[in-house]
């Protein structure tokens, strides 16, 4: 299951095998929760903090990594940059507006987990998913451009 696991890893996040290595040792302590009751999550521990959450092992794009684990490895999804007022509603647990956005990988993806950075700031300090095309965002600048699904202190942050 954890060979399974590393794969699906490597199809779904932006690192290749070295990177996985970082955040997922060949010898780590792996510990796989799941639980269910109307909706599927998984937590993926690693040497005893959660570093992955599934939400559903059968969809792909499905796996997204905890703040502490993009600390670590920060390449790991595509990246938003928000302007530095808005990071305090972000940390509240709030959807990113497209106006408070400043910049938008392109490799992003509607649909697809994206991390959340303040401008001047090395760590990530939520993920989302992508709700509008990158193009959109910067052209249009209105409406809810990422929901937010795990933001710095929330009950993710504390358990991981």
């Amino acid at each position: 299951e954890i060979k399974k696991l590393r794969e699906v890893l490597v199809r779904e996040l932006r690192i290749d095998d070295d990177g996985l290595n970082q955040l997922f040792p060949a010898k780590a302590d792996v510990a796989v929760r799941k639980f269910g009751g109307g909706s599927y999550l998984t937590f993926i521990s690693v040497d005893g903090c959660i570093a992955f959450v599934q939400v559903d092992p059968e969809a792909p794009n499905a796996t997204y990594p905890t703040l502490r684990s993009l600390w670590r490895c920060p390449e790991a999804l595509a990246k938003v940059t928000i302007a530095p007022p808005v990071s305090k509603f972000v940390i509240n647990g709030a959807d990113v507006m497209a106006p408070g956005i400043l910049a938008v990988d392109d490799s992003a993806e509607v649909g697809h987990f994206v991390s959340i950075f303040v401008a001047g700031n090395p760590f990530a300090v939520g993920v989302g998913v992508l709700l509008l095309p990158p193009g959109d965002i910067v052209s249009r600048r209105e409406g809810r451009a990422v929901q937010a699904v795990h933001h710095f202190g929330d009950c993710l942050w504390e358990a991981s």
